[in-house]
């Protein structure tokens, strides 16, 4: 280590630049921290979503649950048990309806469909919100933008 006097003062070059080594090194190790929850967050977020698609496209691409299809689904078997059951009851043939049979099966197919499309939809939102945020907090610890975009968000 050299000290340097001057004008009554001491101080030790060799500190300074290892406090400004220490400083970086430092930065690097929160960036790589960050960097590790922003893969994780990715990896978990890929697990959980092949668990609710639907499948895969000829691309290969994921197909999410379709919402709409289920609310559909869902509200014309609840109709169709409604009208097949009224009038089957009202004819005295109440368990015998081809029309409430056809209801009860769009119910059984469409409730599950419409559970697995809002845990998608919840899950991919907190999935975006959470990876908003590290994405933020890598950029404060580099001082730039992130290097590559996010993968694929939106399904």
């Amino acid at each position: 280590m050299r000290l340097r006097r001057s004008h009554g003062t001491i101080t030790a070059k060799r500190v300074r630049r290892l406090g400004r080594r220490v400083d970086g090194l430092s930065r690097a190790v929160r960036r790589l921290r960050v960097e590790e929850k922003l893969a994780d967050l990715d990896d978990r977020w890929n697990r959980r979503r092949a668990t609710l698609i639907d499948g895969w496209d000829e691309d290969g691409k994921p197909l999410p649950p379709d919402r709409r299809l289920a609310i559909i689904l869902t509200a014309l078997g609840g109709g169709l048990v409604a009208w097949g059951g009224t009038t089957t009851w009202l004819d005295g043939v109440f368990p015998f309806s081809l029309w409430l049979w056809v209801g009860v099966v769009l119910l059984i197919v469409g409730v599950p469909k419409w559970v697995r499309a809002e845990r998608f939809r919840r899950g991919r939102e907190r999935y975006q919100a959470n990876r908003t945020d590290l994405e933020r907090r890598l950029s404060a610890e580099s001082g730039s933008q992130p290097d590559e975009p996010p993968a694929d968000p939106s399904r």
